[in-house]
C-alpha cells in the first residue's frame, strides 16, 4: 500500500468526489447512494491501479466486502467489469451472509 501523504490524500479526496458524482448508486446491487457508500477501486491501487475516476465504482458498503473477500463476489465482480487483476481470495468460501 502506498504511503498516506499529503498529495496521495488530496488525489484519493478527489478519486472519492469524482466517482460519487458520476455514480448515483451501487454499481452492484443498484441501492440508491448513502454517505456510507464506498468509492471503490477497480484494480486495487497496490495492483497499478490509479486514482482515475475511469478506475472507479461506487459500492455499498455489503457489496464492497462481497466483491473484496468472497470468491462468488470476486467472480461476479470480474463478469460486471467491477475486478480486475488478482485480489486476495481467503482460504474460506464466504457468501454474504457469512461462512460456508
Amino acid at each position: 500500500m502506498k504511503a498516506m501523504t499529503p498529495k496521495r490524500r488530496a488525489s484519493r479526496r478527489a478519486f472519492r468526489a469524482g466517482v460519487f458524482v458520476r455514480d448515483k448508486w451501487c454499481r452492484l446491487c443498484g441501492a440508491w447512494g448513502t454517505d456510507q457508500d464506498h468509492p471503490h477501486h477497480i484494480l486495487a491501487s497496490g495492483k497499478g491501479g490509479g486514482d482515475e475516476v475511469e478506475n472507479g465504482a461506487r459500492l455499498c458498503e455489503s457489496c464492497h466486502w462481497y466483491v473484496t473477500h468472497t470468491v462468488e463476489g470476486i467472480k461476479e465482480g470480474r463478469e460486471r467489469g467491477l475486478v480486475r487483476g488478482l485480489p486476495w481470495v481467503g482460504v474460506a468460501q464466504t457468501t454474504r451472509q457469512g461462512v460456508e
